[in-house]
């Protein structure tokens, strides 16, 4: 299992590497990263109010909200199957 989780991070930071590569490529590469960091928190959001009536439970901590700033909504989905697979 702990393989794993440290297979896990190691994508997650490969993946942030490629996200800032192609948004330092484009020319509106902040605000690109701002939007996609807004529009991930706010789904991370909707789903801990809504984890009641959904079942899905991720948890308000500083990696969840760091992924889901990161990757935006791509990264609330894999915290969700994340949390599905463990």
């Amino acid at each position: 299992m702990e393989i794993l989780k440290y297979l896990m991070f190691s994508l997650l930071a490969m993946f942030t590497l490629v996200m800032l590569i192609l948004s330092a490529r484009s020319k509106k590469a902040f605000k690109y990263l701002f939007f996609n960091a807004l529009i991930g928190i706010f789904v991370l959001l909707m789903l801990y109010y809504t984890k009641r009536y959904t079942g899905l439970n991720l948890g308000l901590n500083k990696i969840t909200v760091g992924v889901s700033g990161v990757f935006g909504t791509v990264g609330v989905i894999g915290l969700l199957v994340f949390n599905l697979i463990i």
